[in-house]
């Protein structure tokens, strides 16, 4: 199996450890999961962002694309009321603006954004988070495509 089939999968790295794949791996490819482009709601929902500013880890993922010619595949769990607001599509949109625009200068792939509408689980249940509407998670999308961020709906396939 070639480095170039494998997906390095994360949702707490440093910065410092993208830079450390980009340089020992350049060929594996990287999932982060993002799940909010707003500093505080990213905080809240991986208490482990509050040592990883948005601001250094969009920079890394700069470095990643400039030294591997890939850019980042990001996550991002969809939640009602949480992280699927205007305000959270802009921001997001921006962020991976910012991310094609260093990645085209330096011929490397865009992002790509993996939506991911949220599915109840009992430890969601405990801080009352739901899915979001279907018009909700289509707005979501259709708001990021038209900013020109390549993205796709991953919907379960699980019954239950």
């Amino acid at each position: 199996l070639s480095a170039k089939h494998i997906t390095i999968s994360t949702v707490g790295a440093s910065a410092r450890k993208i830079r450390l794949l980009a340089d020992e791996a350049p060929q594996v490819n990287l999932a982060l999961s993002l799940h909010s482009a707003i500093q505080e709601t990213r905080e809240w929902l991986i208490p482990s962002a509050k040592a990883n500013p948005l601001e250094s880890l969009g920079q890394s993922l700069d470095y990643y694309a400039a030294k591997s010619g890939r850019g980042a595949m990001l996550e991002y769990l969809l939640i009602d009321k949480v992280n699927d607001s205007d305000a959270e599509v802009d921001a997001l949109a921006e962020f991976c603006q910012e991310r094609n625009e260093y990645s085209r200068s330096n011929n490397a792939k865009d992002v790509f954004v993996n939506l991911i509408p949220y599915n109840p689980t009992l430890a969601g249940d405990d801080f009352g988070y739901e899915t979001p509407s279907d018009d909700r998670i289509y707005a979501f999308h259709n708001r990021l495509k038209d900013l020109g961020i390549n993205s796709l709906v991953r919907w379960s396939s699980a019954q239950g």
